[in-house]
């Protein structure tokens, strides 16, 4: 069997006040010429379809159009749970009926784990579709067998002990959304995950069985602490730390019992996303000359002021522009969080020092003597 694995469409989702949908629209497209370019037997979507519990109407319509064609047009099954920007209950609506197509969507837990059961050549293979957990809710739905269950670890824990009949002998794969980890290196993260936080690490060692661990959370693409437990990435950059970062489809082809290969197959977005470091001058020069000025780019600017419309400016050779930061003032901001002054010092002597922290050198005489101006009027000021 020849699954592509994928998580976190986030469907509806924004980038600095830019709307993605066609973005998305083209990695849909793109996902479809894909499988049928690799013969997919299933898609598994590991959570986070939408971006938002209630998306919006034009999201939906994105959503449903996909799955159609995957599911109705293409004959591909998918296999999907709710991540923790989905609503449970709405992703879940209609989903028994869905089932007879071919599209099987897990939205919450109820007590035990949804299994699907598919077959290829090898034999059936079992699907357990595990929604992202909510340690307080499931906390209630386990309380008889495992009354002592705190948070995201121990949660996780006394699901995967409830499902008695799970077979180790059967091919069987999980398809869960979490921060799960093990021994290995840390996880990489974005800047918008920093904050899941090690509170919310789930250890990966309860589905060690698991033929393959599907995973959706963390938007790169990554092992979770088990060589066959991964998470598939975002696929497409949904925060400036992701910028640069590849984007692909983890491709299982799972053969006999024991049996699995796992490789990546990189997706190209409508448009990357860069970052850009330079005075404003420069910049606006190599856009004039840029091969891919289409391109969403966010530029930090090293002038030694604030330039006026900088935005602007660079919106005339780059169309989507996202925004502008100035290197200066977060020298500033760095250089006033970090300063420890003694209450000793004069006026004059903090700004000195201030000076010397932001630039780098000592202050010129004749500002040195304009600050002494400016100090004794504060002085003078303050006596009156």
């Amino acid at each position: 069997m020849r699954m592509v694995h994928t998580a976190d469409w986030h469907i509806g989702r924004m980038l600095c006040d830019v709307p993605l949908l066609e973005d998305q629209r083209v990695f849909l497209d793109r996902l479809c010429e894909r499988l049928a370019a690799l013969q997919a037997d299933l898609l598994v979507i590991a959570g986070d379809l939408f971006d938002r519990s209630v998306p919006s109407a034009e999201a939906v319509e994105l959503l449903d159009a996909a799955l159609w064609r995957i599911v109705g047009e293409m004959g591909i099954p998918v296999v999907a749970v709710a991540g923790n920007h989905d609503s449970p209950a709405r992703l879940a609506f209609a989903s028994r009926l869905y089932r007879e197509g071919g599209l099987y969507l897990a939205g919450r837990y109820t007590g035990r784990i949804d299994r699907v059961e598919l077959r290829d050549r090898y034999g059936p293979v079992r699907f357990y579709l595990l929604p992202y957990l909510v340690p307080e809710a499931v906390r209630r739905q386990i309380a008889d067998s495992h009354p002592d269950a705190r948070g995201a670890d121990a949660i996780f824990r006394a699901v995967c002990e409830r499902e008695e009949d799970f077979d180790p002998g059967m091919r069987n794969v999980l398809v869960t959304h979490g921060f799960f980890t093990g021994s290995g290196a840390a996880p990489v993260l974005s800047d918008s995950e920093v904050g899941v936080g090690g509170g919310d690490a789930i250890g990966i060692g309860p589905a060690a069985d698991f033929d393959y661990i599907a995973l959706g959370h963390l938007h790169s693409a990554q092992p979770a602490g088990l060589p066959h437990a991964r998470y598939a990435g975002s696929p497409l950059p949904y925060s400036l730390s992701e910028a640069g970062r590849p984007k692909s489809l983890t491709v299982i082809d799972l053969g006999p019992k024991g049996e699995r290969t796992i490789t990546t197959e990189p997706i190209l977005p409508l448009r990357a996303l860069r970052i850009l470091t330079g005075r404003y001058d420069a910049l606006l020069a190599a856009g004039r000359e840029d091969p891919n000025p289409d391109d969403y780019i966010f530029a930090v600017l090293e002038d030694d002021g604030i330039v006026p419309d900088a935005m602007g400016g660079l919106r005339a050779v780059y169309p989507n522009m996202l925004g502008v930061r100035f290197a200066l003032l977060e020298r500033e901001n760095e250089a006033v969080l970090q300063a420890r002054p003694d209450r000793q010092d004069s006026l004059e002597a903090l700004f000195a020092g201030f000076y010397q922290d932001l630039r780098g050198e000592t202050i010129p005489e004749a500002r040195a003597r304009l600050v002494h101006e400016i100090a004794q009027r504060v002085r003078e000021g303050e006596e009156g």
